[in-house]
């Protein structure tokens, strides 16, 4: 997503929320969101990496885009709505122990993330109860990945090594999908997300002896989503 893009996304966004007090056709709205869906990660190594290695196999395994969203938002008339939004995303977690006779290796990864943002939908009425959605955001993100290592031997001796990384930045999505009226108050929508996340990369830094370092990079994301607001 280039710098040319996100202005002209947050232009249309932010011209939309300042114009949204000036207009007199307008009600207030709130909605519980939550979707599914994955990244589209990678992974990278300064070093040489095995097939196999628990490490290389985190990357597939850590690309879940799962999330829980709060919106509340205006319609400035019936088709057209703003609203700001605050979401967190569900915990990845993978784990990988390996055991032989002495032994016993722990490696555990662990993402986590969140966003806030503003956005806005255009809504083309079938009829009185079923409507076409489409609309865009605008938002800033969280994320971060934690590793952690630990060893144990047969004698009880044992060592832990721990890493973590943080990004913060731009996201910017596209959403479409369908919505039904339930009754003049309640609204439920489902449809598909597209989310462009900017330089969502992690770097894990080992003091070896070859300086070892990786890297897992999460880039744009395709969801499914299910929500239901309420119009006050």
């Amino acid at each position: 997503m280039t710098i040319k893009n996100q202005t002209f996304i947050a232009s249309v966004i932010s011209s939309a929320v300042f114009i949204a007090p000036a207009v007199s056709a307008s009600d207030w709205y709130t909605g519980l969101e939550v979707g599914g869906g994955k990244h589209s990660s990678s992974f990278s190594s300064n070093v040489e990496v095995d097939k196999d290695d628990p490490v290389k196999e985190a990357a597939g395994k850590l690309d879940s885009a799962n999330y829980l969203r709060i919106n509340l938002g205006r319609y400035i008339t019936d088709n057209v709505r703003v609203y700001g939004y605050a979401q967190s995303g569900s915990k990845s977690e993978v784990s990988y122990i390996e055991t032989d006779f002495e032994t016993t290796d722990k490696t555990k990864f662990e993402k986590n993330d969140y966003q806030f943002g503003v956005g806005s939908d255009y809504l083309y009425q079938f009829n009185d109860d079923w409507s076409f959605v489409a609309g865009g955001n605008l938002g800033y993100y969280n994320s971060s990945l934690d590793f952690k290592f630990s060893q144990k031997d047969d004698e009880g001796n044992s060592a832990s090594l721990k890493k973590s990384s943080t990004n913060r930045g731009a996201v910017a999505g596209l959403n479409a999908g369908f919505g039904y009226n339930l009754t003049e108050d309640w609204t439920i929508e489902t449809g598909l997300k597209y989310s462009m996340f900017n330089d969502n990369e992690h770097k894990l830094k080992f003091d070896d002896e070859e300086n070892s370092q990786l890297k897992y990079k999460y880039k744009d994301a395709t969801q499914y989503y299910l929500n239901a607001s309420y119009r006050f």
